[in-house]
C-alpha cells in the first residue's frame, strides 16, 4: 500500500513522509557532506552535525530537511518525552533512496585527499579514528583539523553508502571489495611523486607476501612513515581498482598478493634498460641484482627497481633470494623487437662475432675487438632481449648461440664503405676459406680491423653462416642472394627454399653442422663416420686442420677417414 504524505506521530519517533519530488542536482559540498555524515554515522542531531563539520546550525537542518523532503533520504526523527514536552533527540537513517558516487559531488572536488584516505580504508578495512588521522596528517599536513578529515569522511560516506560507517567507539569501518572504484593508474600514481606505480607492481608481483617496509626497500625508497603511509594508500588503490588481490594480517603484512591486471609486452615499448636484463635474464640460469647493477651502470637500488619495473609486465618466473640472488625459471618468449638492418656497426660487429666464433669468451672477445667490456656485455644483452639472438653463458663463456633467418642484406652497390665492398669482393674470389692476414695484406689493412669488417659482414646478413677459427673465416656458404632457390642433393632438381623437401623426389632438405646452411648437390659433402653427421666437404677439412676430432660427437677424427656421399673415403 503507497505511503501516506504527512507526519505520522509515534511514541518515540515521528515518520515525515512527504511526495516524491524531482529534486534539483547538489550544488554545494556542505549539503552533501550533511547527508553524507548522517549516512556515516547512522544516527546524530543537528547539532552534533553542525559541530563535527564545522558548519552553522541553520545551515545543516535546512540541509536535512530540504533532503529528507526531496525524498533523498528516509529518516526517523527521535523524540524524548519531558516536562517541557517532546524534545527532538536526534535522526536516525532508515533508507537511502538517491544515487550515491563521487560523481555526484559538485566540483571542485577534493580529489587528493578522498583518494588517499579511500586507499588507506581498503587495507586496513578496520581502523580507528585515530590513526586514520595521524597517517592521512603525516601525508597531507601535520596539522590535519579533524573538520576536514571528518567532511571527507562524509563524502565518501555519500559515495559508498553503508559500506562506510564511524560507530560510537570511533572506528572507521569499510566493506570495500576489489574492482568497485573507477580510477585510473594515472590518478593513483598521482598521490606522491616518490611512488612509481609500475615498480610498485613489479615489486608486489615478485612474492605473495611482504611488509609495506620490504617493498619500500625493493622500490629503493627510504621506508619513513610517509613513505609507508603513501605505499598503502597506492596498494589500497589498486586494490579497489581490481588490479590487484590481497590480504592484510594483523601486523600489517601483506598475504596472498595476486597481480591480476599485467601489462604484458604490447601495451608499451621495452626500454633499454628492460631490453638488456631480459637478455641478461634469458641467457643465464641465475644472475644478481648487484650483476644487474653492473651491467646498467645503476646503483643496487635503482637496478632493483628497474627489475619491478620488468616485473610488472608479468610473465616473468623468477625466485629472489634475500642476498639478492635471482633465479630464472621462466621467460616469456618474445617476437623480434628490432631488425638487423636497424641496429648500429658496432652492434652488428658485435653481432657478427658472437655468431661467427665458437663458443668465444665475453671479456675476451671485448678485449680483441677493443670494445670496453661492460659496454659489450650491453650490447650482447640487449641483442638478446630484442629477440635477434638466443644464447646461454655461463661465466663470460658463451655455451650456446642461435640467430634467426636473417633478412636479405643490401645490395652490394648500396653498401657506401669502399673497403666494406672491396672485402666481399676479395672474398668472393676465394674458396671456401681465407687467411684473415692474406685479406688485411690485399686491403692494406691491420688484422683487428679486417676481423671488424668480417664479424660486420656476418652481423648484415652477407654470410650469415661465417665462421672464424683461429685466423680462417669459413664463408659457410656462397654469398647470401635474395633468391629463395636451392637444389636437392639427391636428385638436383632446383626447388623453393621454403620447402622443407624436394617436391621432385621427397628428399628432405640436409644442413652442414658447421655452418647450418642447407647442403647442395653442387658442393661436395662429408659425412662423419662415427656419428653419420653431414657437412660442406672445403668446411669439415679446414675444421679437421685446426682440431682433428668431428664437431658434432667430438669423436677423434683425421681427414682421411671423412665418408663421402659417393666414395668411402678422399
Amino acid at each position: 500500500m503507497a505511503e501516506t504524505p504527512g507526519i505520522e506521530l509515534h511514541s518515540d519517533a515521528i515518520s515525515i513522509n512527504l511526495p516524491c519530488l524531482d529534486p534539483p542536482p547538489f550544488t554545494a559540498h556542505t549539503e552533501i557532506e550533511s547527508l553524507g555524515y548522517l549516512i556515516l554515522r547512522r544516527s546524530a542531531d543537528f547539532d552534533e552535525i553542525s559541530r563535527e563539520l564545522n558548519l552553522p546550525l541553520a545551515t545543516v537542518t535546512n540541509c536535512i530537511l530540504e533532503n529528507i523532503a526531496q525524498d533523498r533520504i528516509m529518516a526517523n526523527a527521535l523524540f524524548e518525552d519531558s516536562r517541557k514536552g517532546l524534545q527532538f533527540l536526534s535522526l536516525r537513517l532508515s533508507r537511502i533512496t538517491m544515487p550515491l558516487g563521487l560523481e555526484s559531488i559538485p566540483e571542485p572536488r577534493p580529489e587528493e585527499i578522498l583518494r588517499v584516505i579511500l586507499g588507506l580504508l581498503a587495507i586496513y578495512q578496520e581502523v580507528s579514528y585515530n590513526k586514520l588521522k595521524r597517517i592521512v596528517s603525516r601525508i597531507f599536513d601535520p596539522e590535519l583539523p579533524d573538520h576536514i578529515l571528518i567532511r571527507d569522511l562524509s563524502l565518501l560516506a555519500f559515495s559508498f553508502g553503508q559500506k562506510l560507517i564511524l560507530d560510537d567507539s570511533m572506528i572507521v569501518r569499510f566493506q570495500g571489495e576489489s574492482g568497485v572504484f573507477n580510477i585510473s593508474e594515472e590518478e593513483i600514481g598521482n598521490i606522491s611523486p616518490d611512488i612509481n606505480l609500475t615498480i610498485l607492481l613489479g615489486a608486489l608481483s615478485e612474492s605473495q607476501s611482504s611488509s609495506v617496509q620490504d617493498i619500500a626497500s625493493k622500490m629503493g625508497l627510504k621506508p619513513n612513515e610517509q613513505i609507508r603511509a603513501q605505499i598503502i594508500c597506492a596498494i589500497g588503490l589498486l586494490y579497489l581498482r581490481g588490479t590487484i588481490q590481497l590480504a592484510v594480517d594483523e601486523e600489517e603484512n601483506l598475504t596472498d598478493i595476486h597481480v591480476l591486471q599485467e601489462r604484458g609486452y604490447d601495451d608499451m615499448p621495452l626500454t633499454d634498460n628492460e631490453r638488456i636484463m631480459l637478455g641478461m635474464l634469458s641467457s643465464q640460469d641465475k644472475t644478481s641484482v648487484k650483476d644487474l647493477a653492473k651491467i646498467l651502470g645503476l646503483s643496487r637500488e635503482k637496478a632493483r627497481a628497474e627489475l619491478y619495473r620488468l616485473f610488472s609486465r608479468g610473465q616473468l618466473n623468477l625466485e629472489m633470494t634475500r642476498g639478492e640472488e635471482i633465479f630464472i625459471r621462466g621467460l616469456p618468449d618474445l617476437p623480434p623487437i628490432l631488425q638487423v638492418d636497424k641496429l648500429s656497426d658496432r652492434e652488428r660487429i658485435i653481432f657478427g662475432s658472437i655468431t661467427a666464433l665458437e663458443n668465444p669468451r665475453i671479456d675476451e672477445l671485448a678485449t680483441s675487438l677493443q670494445i670496453e667490456e661492460i659496454e659489450f656485455y650491453r650490447q650482447f644483452y640487449n641483442l638478446i632481449g630484442s629477440g635477434l639472438l638466443k644464447a646461454k653463458i655461463a661465466r663470460s663463456q658463451v655455451l650456446s648461440i642461435s640467430r634467426p633467418e636473417a633478412q636479405p642484406p643490401p645490395q652490394l652497390e648500396e653498401l657506401k664503405d669502399s673497403k666494406l665492398s672491396r672485402m666481399v669482393s676479395l672474398l668472393e674470389q676465394a674458396g671456401e676459406s681465407i687467411n684473415i692476414d692474406s685479406l688485411a695484406e690485399s686491403i692494406g689493412s691491420i688484422c683487428l680491423e679486417i676481423r671488424m669488417i668480417l664479424f660486420l659482414l656476418v652481423g648484415w646478413g652477407y654470410y650469415p653462416h661465417g665462421r672464424m677459427i683461429n685466423r680462417i673465416f669459413i664463408k659457410g656458404g656462397k654469398l647470401r642472394q635474395l633468391s629463395g632457390r636451392i637444389f636437392c642433393t639427391s636428385c638436383g632438381k632446383e626447388y623453393d627454399a621454403s620447402s622443407d623437401s624436394c617436391p621432385n623426389c621427397s628428399q628432405r632438405r640436409e644442413f652442414c653442422n658447421i655452418c647450418k646452411i642447407i647442403l647442395s648437390s653442387e658442393e661436395g659433402t662429408a659425412i662423419c663416420p662415427h656419428c653419420e653427421a653431414k657437412y660442406h666437404l672445403s668446411h669439415l677439412t679446414s675444421w679437421l686442420k685446426i682440431r682433428e676430432e668431428c664437431p658434432y660427437c667430438r669423436k677423434a677424427l683425421k681427414e682421411v677417414e671423412i665418408k663421402t656421399e659417393n666414395r668411402s673415403r678422399i
